[in-house]
């Protein structure tokens, strides 16, 4: 244009104001749209930040919705199980209910049965009284008819009667010192120890002929001496009893109860052995030995860091608990406990603390019965039930008995169903069997073999060829459900028949070496044959390995001490198990001076006086010998 200036070759254009404005105002449109344009992008975030958490919300509703649905579901299942629960706790109540009926049934039915015990008790008393009374008034009415003839030789006789009375009465005043090395009971040397006496027939004074009196001191025991040194009844000789000699008599002579049928001399023998328990330890006193032991222990001189004080203290517990009957000893754990408030065996390990020693010494503070149930409970909880064999297999029945009250009162079950569902674990029905016969508890052994039965089981043994089923169930009872007198005399009849193998012989051949039922059955049989040649063989086996087997060793000690260790140990000299050593020549050669062998060593010295005891009562039956005094009346 006319008014524009234009640049050509080299010539300025200048533009005019309105073109500038113009300019201008198109560069401020442009940066109102670059904010226009900034602004639309700011919101279109804005909106996909929110669409993004519409839909976020949107998917937490449906996991919310699917967490509401599964903690639902989890309440119902929670509901049901706690209906379950509610219904089983229902029957529980009603079977605790009914347990409850049972057992105050049980408990009526036994105080019924108690009383009739003590019924029948007190009639066989009266009975007893009533034939003492018949006896003794046949006596004085033979006495009555005797003639002058028999008087003239009752006077003859009286020298003879007169020194023995008077030699009695004398001693008793003298107060004669008692031999520490020994001592003479009814006429029966006792080496040793000095045992108490266990009673005897009273001197009967009377009339009577020299045939009655010479019989009458072959079978009476001599007179003891009363304290003030007179004998226990009058010396009246030549003349009828005075009334006091007759209240003697009555006083000395024990009631005598008879024996249930079906009882066994194995009963019979532990009722001796408690007998023993009983009467050995009389002139001890619980109380203060107890004392003594608490003052070993917390007497204050004791280190028990010191290894010499710890072996004083083992070798004092070892002198005490091994020259004690089992009897006297729960006497003196438990008068530890009513003087101190405190077990005596939880005291001792808190000092000795471990060894081979102080299981022992712990083992000899419990009754045999508990400490069967111990071992059996460490054998079923290292599910290994071979080992039981040689503590079941082992027992009388009333020592069975003994052994399942022990094992139910340390452990709250029942140590037959224990056993059962141990062997039934390892698929053993045959042993499952074995087991339920020896625990029969409410069998009866017969006291006298039946030869009859013995013949028949032995021609069902021998005439058998396959053992299987109920004939294997037969073959198993003959030795588990009859008691060791019966096994015994049926073992020496198999082998006068057999001649070649014996019957553990013959029980690995039908039933395997292997098998688990015929080691129990030949562990019986072995124990019934001949009980201390059996230990003494175990003892020597196990010694092959002493180390590995001391436990073992130990165990037979503890249990087989005031029963028989005396006669294992002789059977052991005898079969020269030891080559030249005695059984406690080889226990000190194999525990090489420790304390476990001085424990062991000591129940060999002092076990015999259990067997002494035990043969007295064999020789010496009181009741039996004055009823024989009176019937030759």
């Amino acid at each position: 244009s006319a008014n524009c200036n234009k640049l050509i070759m080299g010539q300025v254009c200048f533009a005019s104001e309105e073109n500038e404005a113009r300019i201008l105002e198109l560069e401020n449109l442009l940066k109102d749209q670059e904010l226009e344009k900034e602004a639309l992008r700011r919101r279109l975030e804005e909106e996909k930040d929110r669409q993004k958490q519409f839909k976020n919300a949107a998917n937490g509703e449906v996991d919310a919705e699917e967490k509401i649905e599964q903690l639902t579901n989890e309440k119902k299942t929670v509901f049901k199980q706690m209906l379950k629960e509610r219904k089983n706790v229902s029957k529980l109540e009603d079977s605790i209910q009914d347990y409850k009926t049972q057992l105050s049934d049980l408990e009526v039915q036994l105080n019924e049965l108690k009383a009739e015990k003590e019924r029948a008790r007190k009639r066989a008393e009266e009975a007893e009284r009533e034939k003492a009374k018949k006896q003794k008034s046949k006596k004085n009415k033979l006495l009555k008819l005797l003639s002058d003839e028999a008087a003239s030789s009752i006077a003859v006789a009286e020298p003879e009667t007169k020194p023995l009375i008077a030699a009695s009465a004398g001693g008793g005043s003298s107060g004669a010192a008692i031999n520490p090395l020994g001592s003479t009971l009814a006429g029966i040397q006792i080496k040793k120890y000095d045992l108490p006496d266990i009673g005897g027939t009273p001197n009967i004074g009377g009339s009577k002929s020299t045939h009655t009196e010479q019989n009458e001191q072959k079978t009476k025991p001599s007179v003891t001496p009363e304290p003030d040194g007179s004998s226990s009844e009058d010396a009246n000789i030549g003349g009828s009893k005075s009334t006091h000699t007759e209240q003697n008599e009555q006083k000395t002579k024990p009631s005598v109860t008879p024996e249930p049928d079906g009882s066994s001399s194995e009963d019979e023998e532990a009722d001796a052995l408690q007998q023993t328990t009983t009467m050995l330890d009389l002139s001890f006193d619980p109380q203060a030995e107890a004392t003594h032991v608490y003052s070993w222990i917390h007497g204050g001189t004791l280190d028990p860091k010191s290894k010499q004080d710890i072996k004083q203290l083992k070798m004092r517990l070892s002198s005490l608990l091994t020259s004690r009957s089992e009897g006297f000893r729960q006497q003196l754990v438990d008068s530890y406990r009513e003087q101190y408030g405190k077990s005596m065996e939880k005291d001792i390990k808190a000092v000795i603390q471990k060894g081979h020693a102080l299981e022992i010494i712990c083992g000899l503070l419990v009754p045999v019965a508990e400490y069967d149930a111990r071992l059996i409970a460490e054998y079923v909880q290292n599910w290994d039930i071979e080992p039981i064999a040689d503590i079941i297999c082992c027992r009388s029945l009333k020592q069975l008995k003994d052994l399942h009250a022990a094992y139910r009162k340390l452990n709250k079950l029942n140590v037959r169903k224990q056993l059962q569902a141990l062997a039934q674990k390892d698929k053993k029905r045959t042993l499952v069997k074995v087991i339920g016969s020896i625990f029969d508890l409410d069998r009866t052994e017969a006291k006298d073999v039946d030869m009859q039965k013995v013949n028949e089981d032995l021609s069902f043994a021998m005439t058998t060829k396959s053992f299987k089923g109920d004939t294997k169930e037969r073959l198993i009872l003959i030795f588990t459900a009859n008691s060791t007198e019966y096994i015994k005399v049926f073992a020496q009849q198999f082998k006068i028949k057999q001649g070649n193998d014996d019957l553990p012989t013959f029980i690995d051949k039908k039933l395997g070496p292997k098998s688990t039922a015929g080691h129990f059955c030949k562990t019986r049989i072995l124990y019934a044959v001949d009980t201390p040649d059996y230990f003494a063989k175990t003892i020597s086996k196990l010694g092959t390995n002493y180390k590995k087997n001391q436990k073992k060793i130990s165990d037979i000690f503890i249990q087989r001490m005031e029963v028989d260790l005396w006669d294992i140990h002789r059977a052991w000299a005898m079969g020269k198990y030891g080559g030249n050593k005695d059984l406690k020549q080889w226990i000190a050669s194999k525990t090489g001076g420790s304390k476990a062998g001085y424990l062991l060593q000591k129940m060999l010295e002092n076990c015999e006086r259990y067997a002494q005891f035990q043969k007295k009562l064999d020789n010496k039956d009181p009741t039996a010998k004055r009823n024989k005094a009176l019937d030759m009346m």
